[in-house]
């Protein structure tokens, strides 16, 4: 068996990385330990703001989304 040692530098992007390679059956991974699963959890409310001083408005992140060919 070969060993690979990755270093992620962020808990939301490890928890999908480990998600990921849970689904193939040629990697054994180790249990993760319970804090760092409950930490992953979102907020909703931490993205408060998040579009806050940009041009945007409902409108036109529905033209941009439902935009025909």
């Amino acid at each position: 068996m070969e060993t690979l040692t990755i270093k992620v530098k962020n808990k939301e992007r490890l928890m999908f990385l480990y998600e990921i390679l849970r689904y193939y059956d040629f990697v054994e991974l180790p249990e993760l330990q319970k804090s760092t699963i409950e930490k992953t959890k979102h907020d909703f409310f931490h993205s408060a703001g998040m579009w806050k001083d940009r041009d945007i408005t409902q409108e036109t992140l529905r033209k941009k989304a439902w935009k025909k060919s």
